[in-house]
């Protein structure tokens, strides 16, 4: 009981120094245009240093340590086994030539994530703080800081559905296989956004996929037990099935609930929402629609194996984009409203940062407070 009583109070800490932050860059924010501005590096320094500076938080911080410092200090013999993902392992090698510190992993993560996002913010809204405040609410900024090379390559299917929409095909083709030389599952990501073209965003559809969604919940069970007893694949078993625990399958639960209410509030305010739209913005909110709409049946699929809510984080993470759209619209009772829908946004965060294993940042601590054996490596 201590101990959930001590992660909900640094939980409640951690959002509250987040919405003040995030409400101080929005209201400096207050000129729209695609020139970077100073209080953009603000953001830049203070994302990129909670990050490139933080120790021990994520889960998987202590695997990216003891990797980065095996795989440099045994490069020579590493090097020609690589066969997959290994543009982040050759940026990891270069990097380590220009520190000797054991931690220039995160360092190098952050430096590629937080600087770039921001840029792209800017260039894309002409004022960046709403789409950096919805990656902080809807947990991205959290995620970022375990699943670090999952997280690049996600950006980069990003920057790279973005490209092609700017008819500027050669750097989203450049983008997307960057994005595969740092996470093999970026292959399922493209293809997932690829495939959500096909898909016409409507209200009828939406409740096609919820019921999709809910038939895909019953299923995975089913595909479990056909797989355990198939000979050619059943030793790949494991890799499918994993007995989750209670708090994972409430976590993925919460994301399916949370980005289901926000496609049924695009489509209740869409005609508000696309008032203030060009033709372009229309067509790309109808895009990223369509992805939401994708992301619910492997979303609620993740409830039972969470790598499927691994995959798709791909689409979701568009919802970053067209979220400060809603923000845009006119609504009957207009402030009350927004207010709601800025409430909902801060809730989930308290919700997903309690219960997502990827954020321990009730744990936060930096490098030069790290045992003195972790500093003196190399």
């Amino acid at each position: 009981m201590n101990f959930i009583l001590m992660v909900l109070s640094y939980d409640i800490k951690y959002v509250i120094v987040a919405c003040i932050l995030l409400l101080i860059y929005i209201l400096f924010d207050n000129k729209t245009t695609n020139k970077i501005r100073i209080i953009d590096f603000a953001a830049i320094i203070i994302m990129t240093g909670l990050s490139a500076f933080r120790y021990n938080v994520g889960t998987d911080f202590q695997s990216y340590l003891a990797r980065y410092i095996h795989y440099n200090a045994y490069w020579n013999d590493i090097s020609s086994k690589l066969t997959s993902e290994i543009l982040f392992y050759k940026l990891c090698y270069a990097f380590s030539k220009l520190t000797d510190s054991p931690y220039g992993v995160f360092w190098l993560c952050a430096l590629i994530l937080y600087p770039s996002l921001i840029l792209f913010a800017r260039k894309i809204s002409g004022r960046p703080s709403r789409i950096i405040a919805c990656y902080v609410l809807l947990e991205f900024f959290g995620i970022s800081n375990n699943i670090l090379r999952q997280a690049i390559a996600m950006e980069l299917c990003m920057f790279a559905f973005f490209a092609w929409k700017n008819k500027r095909k050669f750097f989203a083709i450049i983008f997307s296989i960057m994005s595969v030389g740092f996470h093999l599952t970026a292959v399922i990501g493209i293809v997932l956004i690829v495939l959500s073209t096909f898909i016409k965003p409507s209200r009828q559809k939406l409740g096609v996929f919820l019921i999709i969604s809910l038939a895909a919940f019953a299923g995975i069970q089913v595909f479990f037990i056909v797989i355990k007893y198939i000979p050619i694949i059943n030793r790949y078993y494991h890799y499918f099935y994993e007995d989750m625990k209670l708090i994972m399958k409430i976590d993925c639960l919460g994301f399916f609930l949370f980005y289901l209410y926000i496609s049924f509030w695009a489509f209740n305010y869409s005609a508000r929402i696309k008032e203030k739209m060009n033709e372009k913005e229309c067509i790309i909110f109808d895009r990223i629609l369509s992805m939401l709409m994708l992301s619910l049946p492997i979303t609620i699929c993740g409830t039972q194996m969470f790598y499927f809510n691994r995959i798709a984080m791909y689409l979701f993470q568009f919802a970053i984009v067209i979220i400060p759209q809603f923000y845009r619209a006119r609504y009957k009772n207009n402030l009350v409203t927004k207010v709601f829908l800025t409430c909902s946004l801060v809730i989930f965060l308290l919700f997903s940062n309690a219960a997502s294993l990827d954020n321990t940042y009730w744990k936060y601590d930096f490098q030069w407070n790290a045992p003195y054996n972790y500093l003196q490596i190399k």
